[in-house]
C-alpha cells in the first residue's frame, strides 16, 4: 500500500519523544511492506541530508520543508486572535505544503494518508477531497488541559479557556475528515473522544524498541554512583522537572547519599542560570548524546519528577527496557499502567522522591525486582512491532466511515475550513 506520511518533525536523529515514536511507526510500517511517502517539517539548525540519508533506507520517497514555528508577537498571530482556530494553525500554515498534499492526492498514487500530530492535521485533510482515507496519529489535548486547570485568577482563566475552546472547536472540524484519530493513553482518548463525537478513537500507546535497548540485569555495584534524567532542557516541562529536583529534592538527598544528577539532551539557548543553583560534581548536562542507552544502564536510578504534561513518557519506557529501576511522579508514570512497588517507585512530593531514591540506592534486591517486573510490562503491552501492528489493521481497514468534503485545493486553514 502506498502511503503518504505528514510529519512535523524531521524523525532521524530521534532525540525527543515525538521523533523516537513517528521514527518507529515509519520503520515498523515499511517493515510490513508499505511504500511509504514521507514529508516532513524541519528546524534551521537540522541537518536534514543526514537525516534523508537515513530514512531513506526504508521511505520509498522522503521530501522536507522548512517549519515554520509559533512566534505569539508576530502580527500574524496577533492577527489570529480574531480567528476561530487557534493563532498558530493560521500563523504556521504552509501554502507550498498544502500545494504537494494536493499534488500528489491527484496523481492517483496515494492509497492512504497518516497525518502525524495535531500541526499535520489541516494538510491530511486534503485526503478526503480525493476519497482517499486519512488517519491523524497521536492526538494530544492532555497537557492543555491540566495546563488550563491549574490557572488562577480570571484573567487567565478567560485567556486559556479561549485556547481551549477554539483548539477543540479545530479539532472537532477537522475529525469529521478522518477516517480515525490515535491517542496514546485513556485519559487522552476520554478527552478526544468528548471533543471529536462519532470519528472512532483508538489508544496507540508509545513504546520501546526491545531489540535495541537490550536489558542490563541490574547490579549496583556495577553502576555508577548517579541518577539519570533523559529529556532535553530545551523543552520546558524537562526544564520544570530539573529545576524541581534540584530545588527540592536533590537537598534532601545530599546529606545520605552523593549521587550526582545527569541530564541528556539539548539545552542550546537554555537559560541554566535560571535553574536552582549547582556544583559541576553535582550535575551533568551531556547535552545531544546518539546512543542514550550506555548512560542509562550506567545509571542507578532512572528519576522522571515531571509535574505537568500528557500522553505517555518514552524516557520511562526506555528505562524499564534497558533494566534501569524509576522513581517517578504520578504525571511522570501518567498513560502507562505500571504499578507503585511492582514496577517503580511513584512519589509526589519532594521527601516522597528523595526516600523513594534512597531505598534504591539501599535495597538492591528490590531495584533488581523493580527493574525486572518493568521489562516484562514493557515486553508485553509496549513492544512497537505490536503497537504498529495495530495501527496497521486500522489503515489497511480503509474506508469505512463517510466523511466530510474537503473544499477547494490550496487556501488557508479558515477558508479551507468555512467551506464545510
Amino acid at each position: 500500500m502506498n502511503l503518504l506520511f505528514l510529519s512535523r518533525w524531521l524523525p532521524y536523529p530521534a532525540d525527543n519523544g515525538s521523533k523516537l515514536r513517528i521514527y518507529n511507526i515509519l520503520k515498523q510500517l515499511a517493515s510490513r511492506g508499505h511504500q511509504i511517502h514521507l514529508i516532513f517539517m524541519h528546524s534551521d539548525n537540522e541537518d536534514t541530508e543526514a537525516g534523508v540519508a537515513h530514512l531513506n533506507e526504508f521511505c520509498a520517497q522522503v521530501e522536507f520543508l522548512p517549519f515554520k514555528p509559533f512566534i505569539p508577537g508576530h502580527w500574524k498571530a496577533l492577527v489570529a486572535f480574531l480567528s476561530p482556530w487557534p493563532r498558530s494553525v493560521k500563523s504556521t500554515f504552509v501554502p507550498e505544503l498544502a500545494a504537494r498534499v494536493d499534488e500528489l492526492l491527484a496523481s492517483g498514487n496515494i492509497d492512504r494518508v497518516v497525518a502525524c500530530q495535531l500541526d499535520m492535521a489541516y494538510y491530511g485533510l486534503q485526503a478526503s477531497k480525493y476519497g482517499v482515507p486519512a488517519f491523524l496519529e497521536e492526538i494530544e489535548l492532555g497537557a492543555l488541559y491540566d495546563y488550563i486547570q491549574q490557572q488562577k485568577g480570571l484573567k487567565n482563566q478567560v485567556r486559556y479557556g479561549l485556547t481551549w475552546l477554539k483548539q477543540t472547536n479545530y479539532l472537532r472540524h477537522l475529525a469529521r475528515h478522518f477516517q480515525a484519530l490515535t491517542v496514546v493513553s485513556q485519559k487522552e482518548k476520554e478527552l478526544v473522544s468528548r471533543v471529536t463525537g462519532e470519528t472512532p478513537v483508538y489508544i496507540l500507546p508509545n513504546g520501546a524498541d526491545l531489540e535495541l535497548n537490550r536489558f542490563k540485569p541490574y547490579r549496583s555495584g556495577e553502576r555508577l554512583p548517579q541518577v539519570i534524567y533523559n529529556g532535553a532542557l530545551t523543552f520546558h516541562l524537562n526544564y520544570q522537572a530539573v529545576a524541581y529536583y534540584l530545588a527540592k529534592i536533590a537537598p534532601l538527598l545530599k546529606e545520605q547519599a552523593s549521587l550526582k544528577l545527569v541530564v541528556t539532551g539539548k539545552y542550546s539557548g537554555v537559560n541554566l542560570e535560571g535553574l536552582p543553583a549547582f556544583e559541576a560534581s553535582e550535575v551533568e548536562l551531556t547535552g545531544f548524546v546518539e546512543n542514550i542507552r550506555p548512560l542509562i544502564t550506567q545509571s542507578l536510578i532512572c528519576v522522571i519528577p515531571l509535574l505537568e504534561g500528557g500522553g505517555s513518557r518514552l524516557k520511562l519506557l526506555e528505562a524499564f527496557a534497558l533494566g534501569t529501576p524509576v522513581v517517578s511522579t504520578s504525571k511522570g508514570v501518567e498513560g502507562i499502567p505500571a504499578r507503585h512497588e511492582e514496577h517503580l517507585l511513584i512519589a509526589d512530593t519532594p521527601q516522597e522522591f528523595a526516600d523513594a531514591v534512597l531505598r534504591l540506592y539501599r535495597e538492591s534486591a528490590l531495584a533488581q525486582r523493580l527493574a525486572a517486573n518493568a521489562r516484562q510490562l514493557v515486553e508485553r503491552d509496549f513492544n512497537w512491532p505490536d503497537i504498529v501492528e495495530k495501527l496497521d489493521s486500522i489503515i489497511t481497514a480503509g474506508a469505512e466511515r463517510p466523511l466530510a468534503l474537503a473544499k477547494g485545493a490550496k487556501g488557508s486553514p479558515n477558508s479551507r475550513l468555512r467551506d464545510n
